[in-house]
């Protein structure tokens, strides 16, 4: 399905799509595939993660709590990666503006997401 340009799928249902429903369930698909460090470079290439953080003006908490989950697997994978000696250099994360939405993020939301936002936090500190 990635081969096939799904994370360009899902970006694109992201973006034209007003209903809670469906974007918690393109950002719970998304946030699946942040945890499998193989899809990372496709995920940023075809706009995934982009995507996640385009959610975030949706404002509904469980589309949010869905791209907290994306970004904590998504950092979680890339610090292994990197702690294992495959992969040097910056976070992709980092480059797509991440960081920032964790540092503007962080405090606002239940303790479930929030716990999800300062994992990522955490792992994007480690590299």
């Amino acid at each position: 399905i990635m081969n096939k340009g799904g994370a360009r799928l899902l970006a694109n249902i992201a973006s034209k799509t007003d209903d809670p429903q469906t974007m918690r369930m393109v950002a719970g698909a998304i946030a699946n595939l942040c945890g499998n460090e193989k899809w990372h470079a496709m995920l940023k290439q075809d706009g995934g993660i982009k995507a996640l953080l385009g959610m975030f003006q949706t404002g509904h908490t469980d589309v949010i709590a869905q791209i907290a989950r994306g970004l904590a697997n998504f950092a979680k994978c890339e610090s292994r990666v990197i702690s294992q000696g495959h992969k040097k250099g910056r976070s992709l994360l980092i480059e797509d503006g991440v960081l920032s939405w964790i540092m503007a993020n962080s405090t606002m939301f239940p303790p479930s997401t929030r716990r999800h936002i300062e994992l990522a936090f955490c792992h994007l500190a480690q590299n």
